[in-house]
């Protein structure tokens, strides 16, 4: 393909695909011996049965993020069979336990390391903050060592 002809070829094949619907394509693809398929978006990759049938997309309960689909595990071991027991937790989340059980601070010291910003938790951004539907005053691990709302 001659670099001059590249931009009127791709305009041909613009035309053309946007007079055929995807099955359409796909079918005269099947017919005719060359490579095409549906581009899969997020939500068509969870929600085919078949990617959950064989485990490579699994339902999970998270105590924070509540039901989600995610990617299942990348190898499947018959006699060791994986398992996510848990997702990543938002920036800060186990601050009080690890500092608390662990280290044995106490409120005081961890409020004047948090005053310093030597220790915090996630900004307002989404991603390193908990959904919004979540309560975090009702939740054990992040308030460790403080009465918990029920």
């Amino acid at each position: 393909l001659k670099p001059e002809n590249a931009k009127a070829l791709t305009q041909i094949a613009t035309d053309w695909i946007s007079t055929k619907s995807c099955a359409d394509i796909v079918k005269l693809a099947d017919e005719n011996n060359f490579p095409a398929a549906e581009v899969a978006d997020d939500y068509m990759i969870a929600n085919e049965e078949w990617r959950r049938k064989r485990g490579s997309v699994v339902l999970f309960k998270d105590d924070v993020y509540g039901d989600l689909a995610i990617a299942g595990p990348s190898a499947m071991l018959s006699q060791t069979p994986s398992r996510t027991k848990w997702l990543a937790r938002p920036l800060g989340y186990h601050n009080r336990l690890v500092l608390k059980k662990f280290l044995g601070l106490s409120e005081a010291d961890i409020e004047k390391l948090e005053k310093k910003k030597v220790i915090g938790t996630f900004d307002d951004r989404p991603g390193l903050k908990p959904p919004v539907y979540y309560d975090l005053s009702k939740d054990p691990i992040y308030n460790y060592g403080k009465e918990v709302k029920k």
